[in-house]
């Protein structure tokens, strides 16, 4: 079960995605590039092609224990794109390639109101291809290759991945889980290099 809506804002229409407690794992849009500088100079080589590793951009305000998972995920998550071509391959037609919906995605703790409403039916919810990911205390229960799918599939929803219910001809929710699910984490690349440590941007105002 998802909870899909869609609101108004300065001249630009987005669609809220909520990922449910029910499903196997989901995850929604998030924005904001990271800052330029020294980090924005690290570099990896794949296939040829010269890329940034993506950072993680947390906010401080995060939990312990759900940023803890965060960084595990997110660092699991960057290995699987990075190493795993039908991973990458599902932001082929999207916005943005897999590297760049995973360093332009931003995560805030959801709100007090969110865990009493939208977090007792969710573990993360945000909009599609803009704004902040907010992750729900319920995210730290998530064993870790659910975690990861949550993460993956918020990237999705970053580089502009809708769903059936804000776009008629859009996958159902759980399509979109079995496809980062077969596609991702049905892997025996299970653990990040030692190169893949993860760079991460403090993040200590929430939007």
């Amino acid at each position: 079960m998802r909870h899909v809506a869609t609101t108004r804002g300065g001249g630009w229409r987005a669609v809220l995605v909520a990922s449910m407690l029910a499903a196997p794992a989901a995850a929604f849009g998030q924005g904001a590039h990271g800052p330029s500088g020294p980090d924005a100079t690290v570099l990896t080589i794949e296939h040829g092609a010269v890329r940034p590793v993506p950072m993680l951009h947390a906010s401080q305000r995060l939990a312990h224990r759900p940023r803890r998972h965060l960084e595990e995920a997110f660092a699991l998550a960057v290995h699987r794109v990075r190493t795993v071509p039908s991973c990458r391959a599902l932001f082929d037609e999207l916005d943005l390639d897999a590297h760049t919906a995973l360093d332009f995605s931003i995560y805030y703790p959801a709100r007090i109101d969110h865990e009493v409403s939208t977090c007792r039916r969710a573990v993360a919810f945000s909009y599609v291809g803009a704004g902040p990911t907010r992750l729900c205390r319920s995210f730290a229960d998530l064993d870790l290759e659910r975690a990861v799918e949550v993460v993956l599939h918020e990237a999705l929803h970053r580089a502009g991945l809708t769903e059936h219910g804000a776009k008629p001809s859009g996958l159902l929710p759980s399509q979109i889980d079995a496809l980062v699910h077969d596609a991702c984490c049905r892997t025996d690349s299970q653990t990040p290099t030692p190169h893949d440590t993860t760079r991460i941007v403090e993040l200590d105002r929430s939007p």
